[in-house]
């Protein structure tokens, strides 16, 4: 019986051979209007991601979830492309996941303040979960706790001890309304956990690379002098030389761009000279 209904079903296609082409011509158009509605909508986040904004009134009115996932959005347009929500049951403390393009691993806990700075304030029990689970459970390198509301005071006390980073409801608002990321807002981030790109490192009149030294007019050693090598200043950086991550130290670090204990792995940031004996 299943045979035979085949067999007349390829009669019949043989009969009228455009059937199947035309049915080819619709899969295809199907398929390649799937994918441009694909592409579009991955378009569409990209810019929704590079330009979004947060008023305060806006994150007042979302329910908890999509307060989660409004910090995660604002993580990835940071620089943040694989930040993730993760909050719910069985979190141990994370709502939000992100590696930043320094790579540094941050875990983010989100309160939610319906009432904003009129709600309850968050307290050390909320904090002594989150510290117990950043480093330990995510390895995180920034652990934070956001909330559109306030910390009591030994939230805030807390959280310095421990070396845990609060965004309150004003440190929030200059956050998602503006275009700065977080990193740039905090103090006492840690230092980049990758260097980021940078140009060849310089080298001296003997073809040999020569470790860095604040532009003080001093040279290590008691031979101390000044030797300005042609070619290593900053302005003669290329253009598309990259600015240096940001540091929370009042002077630029010296790493990741020069060790101490490997100075052949030098190269020259903004406002550093390199100096030879």
């Amino acid at each position: 019986m299943v045979w035979s209904l085949v067999a007349t079903a390829l009669r019949w296609l043989a009969a009228h051979p455009w059937v199947p082409i035309v049915l080819l011509l619709i899969a295809a158009a199907a398929g390649g209007v799937w994918v441009h509605r694909r592409r579009e909508a991955a378009r569409w986040n990209r810019v929704r991601e590079q330009g979004l904004r947060y008023e305060m009134p806006q994150i007042d009115a979302l329910h908890h979830r999509q307060f989660e996932e409004a910090v995660r959005d604002l993580m990835r347009r940071d620089g943040c492309p694989e930040a993730i929500q993760v909050g719910g049951a069985g979190d141990n403390g994370a709502d939000v996941k992100a590696t930043d393009p320094y790579g540094r691993r941050w875990v983010i806990q989100c309160k939610h303040r319906s009432a904003g700075l009129a709600g309850s304030a968050v307290g050390t029990p909320d904090l002594h979960v989150l510290n117990g689970t950043g480093r330990p459970v995510h390895n995180g390198d920034v652990i934070v706790l956001v909330t559109n509301g306030r910390f009591t005071d030994k939230a805030v006390a807390f959280a310095r001890s421990q070396r845990l980073h609060l965004v309150d409801r004003h440190l929030l608002a200059r956050w998602a309304a503006g275009s700065t990321p977080l990193w740039e807002l905090l103090n006492a981030v840690p230092s980049p956990a990758v260097p980021p790109p940078g140009p060849e490192p310089c080298r001296g009149r003997d073809g040999v690379r020569k470790p860095l030294e604040r532009h003080t007019g001093r040279l290590p050693g008691p031979r101390a002098r000044t030797l300005p090598l042609a070619g290593c200043s900053h302005s003669s950086l290329p253009p598309s030389h990259p600015p240096r991550p940001p540091t929370t130290s009042p002077e630029p670090a010296r790493g990741p761009w020069c060790s101490p204990s490997s100075p052949d792995s030098c190269s020259a940031p903004e406002g550093w000279v390199l100096h030879g004996r």
